[in-house]
């Protein structure tokens, strides 16, 4: 009796060890980032190194996933697999507005004898398949839920951001500065930026603002690396319905040459950069024809009166703001104070409403071709901010 005991608990371990390292050893993920209407990124960790891929199935199952009509993709660079730790597939040539199944998977790293011999375990596979929706330009509507400013405060992030309504949207959006300024490694980062979000980042696209404190610290790099973006940079673009959103990225706030930068800003020189990208950017077809147009920063674009100390700023009004009025914006969300603040158009020479979300709420975004409505919520739930705009 006690062998057989002994047998059915040496059985149970076994099957609890699979599930908790399957793949191989799962630590953070998946998330899905950098959707377009053809494409998706799709992120994770594992303890142990290995070569990943993605398999892909459009729509809803019939009968057994591995009977299904699969597309696998591997993570690749330069024409060749290669083992990691962090794990990014994209996945191209799919449909607009249409629903995928995916599991990821790989094989484990087990022996490099030498730099041309490698030995790698059995693939394994994720316990169940993941979905997700790529963005639609072609869509009736648009809508996100978003968070800021959150500096480490997991558990106010988690109650913000985990409800029904967010569930609902087409994508969560991180408006910067979800860390502050310290010692990180890339596992405390993933773990501050996307743990609160827990299962929300298997299904919702997770779409990425950089603050002003992802622009310090010893892993300020590695933010980009766990949001890669259509640019590989921190700016960029993207649209989902009638909304065409142009991401940009502030920089700092302070005084250039603080020792807060590790002795190595160049911020004016970047924004400079940006401006040059935008200028090409906001002329792209899908861009220039999107019947709604947002700008996403996280500083925004305001002043300051001590232009001295605070000369990105100072910059990106004198600068950024001619040029999106001449690009016709039609709203900018921002973050950064911690307060809410609306600011409307022509009060600092925008045409355009700047629409600061504080870091005590969830902001809630809906729009189509015709007007924008957002709503702000806090922790217990209650609607503590609204705004409409028609177009």
């Amino acid at each position: 009796m006690k062998r057989f005991i002994l047998v059915i608990a040496t059985l149970f371990l076994c099957v609890v060890s699979f599930a908790k390292t399957d793949p191989y050893d799962l630590t953070a993920g998946p998330w899905v980032t950098n959707v377009t209407d053809s494409s998706f990124t799709v992120l994770w960790t594992t303890a142990k190194t290995g070569i990943a891929f993605v398999d892909v199935v459009e729509g809803d199952l019939k009968g057994s996933w591995f009977k299904a009509d699969k597309k696998r993709v591997y993570q690749r660079l330069g024409g060749r697999y290669y083992p990691c730790t962090l794990h990014t597939v994209t996945v191209n040539h799919l449909k607009p507005g249409t629903r995928y199944r995916y599991r990821i998977g790989g094989k484990q790293l087990i022996d490099q004898i030498d730099p041309y011999e490698y030995t790698y375990g059995f693939e394994r596979y994720s316990a169940k398949p993941y979905e997700v929706t790529t963005f639609d330009s072609h869509a009736s509507t648009c809508s996100f839920s978003a968070v800021n400013d959150m500096h480490l405060m997991v558990e106010k992030y988690s109650n913000l951001i985990q409800t029904e309504s967010t569930l609902s949207k087409d994508f969560i959006l991180l408006n910067g500065d979800i860390i502050s300024a310290g010692d990180y490694s890339l596992d405390s980062l993933i773990y501050y930026n996307l743990g609160p979000l827990d299962k929300l980042t298997q299904k919702l696209p997770v779409m990425f603002v950089k603050g002003n404190h992802e622009g310090r610290g010893n892993v300020y790099e590695q933010a980009n690396q766990i949001y890669p973006t259509s640019t590989r940079e921190y700016y960029y673009t993207f649209r989902q319905g009638p909304v065409a959103f142009l991401v940009l990225d502030a920089g700092e706030t302070g005084y250039e040459p603080s020792i807060g930068f590790s002795g190595a800003p160049a911020y004016v020189d970047y924004l400079q950069e940006q401006l040059e990208w935008a200028g090409k950017a906001v002329s792209e077809p899908s861009f220039a024809s999107a019947p709604v147009k947002v700008c996403l920063i996280h500083v925004p674009m305001i002043g300051n009166a001590d232009s001295a100390n605070y000369s990105t700023l100072t910059w990106m009004a004198e600068y950024f703001v001619p040029f999106l009025n001449s690009a016709g914006i039609d709203l900018m969300v921002s973050a950064h104070k911690h307060v809410f603040s609306l600011r409307q158009p022509g009060e600092l020479g925008n045409n355009f409403p700047i629409f600061v979300n504080s870091n005590h709420d969830r902001l809630e975004f809906e729009a189509d071709a015709h007007s924008v409505h957002i709503r702000t919520y806090g922790e217990d739930g209650k609607e503590s901010h609204s705004f409409d705009l028609s177009l």
